[in-house]
């Protein structure tokens, strides 16, 4: 028992196994004797057995040892995996809390940034609306108006050219009626009153009134020339018909300007974009 080798619980064990052999061997010599006596060697059986079984008791106090040990151990081993545990997750909370904070830090710089951001395409694009408006404010009053008005002034002198000849071809027939319809159409061609537009209706308006006044005087004299009338009631409906077709043209003239003039704003329009386009890059 007074040895000391190797790890404590196999030194005992091995210490145990020695005794019991020692003992057992001891027994047997004793028992192998020749002279023997039966009263010690039953004292010594019965010193023996109590011996064993105090042995016995010792290895079971062991068992119970060993086990109590292992339950120490591995509540230890609990403990410690438990205070492991506490310790991480304290170190994952605190680098928890610090991702959080330089994560928020990094959100509000790029909240910021993203505020910069949107407020100069706020002031770009109401820069481009303005600078827009300002274009199409020029163009409708300046380029707009003046090619509308040079197309109409333009329309309306080939008109009067028209008429002029229509003039000529009625005052060819040497009556008074035509030289008084003269008067009143050069009177009427020669006003100038209103819009360009309101006074070339009214111009026609007129113009077809003084014809049908014509008409009817001529067609209600006394002495008539019915083939005068005739032939001057064909010269008045080709009149009539000659300002019909002016009065088409002057409608499909409407149609052109007002598409050169949407033509022109989508062109324009075109390069305010372009032009934004390039100050935003």
């Amino acid at each position: 028992m007074n040895e000391k080798t190797g790890n404590v619980d196999k030194d005992l064990t091995r210490k145990l196994t020695k005794i019991k052999d020692a003992v057992r061997k001891t027994l047997h010599s004793v028992s192998s004797t020749k002279k023997k006596d039966h009263k010690q060697l039953r004292k010594l059986r019965t010193q023996f057995s109590e011996f064993l079984n105090g042995v016995k008791d010792i290895e079971e106090q062991r068992k119970v040892e060993d086990k109590n040990n292992a339950k120490e151990a591995k509540r230890k081993k609990k403990q410690e995996v438990r205070r492991v545990l506490a310790a991480t997750t304290r170190k994952v909370e605190k680098m928890q809390q610090r991702l959080n904070k330089e994560n928020q830090r990094k959100i509000g710089r790029l909240e910021k940034k993203l505020e910069k951001a949107e407020d100069k395409i706020k002031k770009g694009i109401s820069a481009t609306k303005s600078k827009e408006k300002m274009a199409l404010k020029k163009l409708s009053k300046n380029d707009a108006k003046n090619q509308i008005l040079a197309v109409q002034n333009e329309e309306l002198q080939r008109q009067k050219k028209k008429i002029r000849e229509a003039l000529k071809k009625l005052t060819a027939l040497g009556n008074v009626q035509f030289s008084k319809l003269k008067e009143n159409v050069e009177a009427i061609m020669n006003e100038k009153s209103g819009d360009v537009e309101q006074v070339l209706t009214g111009k026609f308006s007129k113009i077809k009134d003084a014809v049908r006044k014509t008409l009817d005087s001529v067609s209600s004299t006394k002495k008539k020339d019915h083939k005068q009338i005739k032939k001057l009631r064909m010269q008045f409906g080709e009149f009539l018909n000659g300002v019909k077709d002016i009065e088409e043209q002057k409608k499909k003239a409407e149609v052109k300007i007002a598409q050169k003039a949407e033509r022109n704003v989508m062109c324009y329009r075109a390069m305010i974009l372009k032009l934004s386009l390039s100050s935003n890059k």
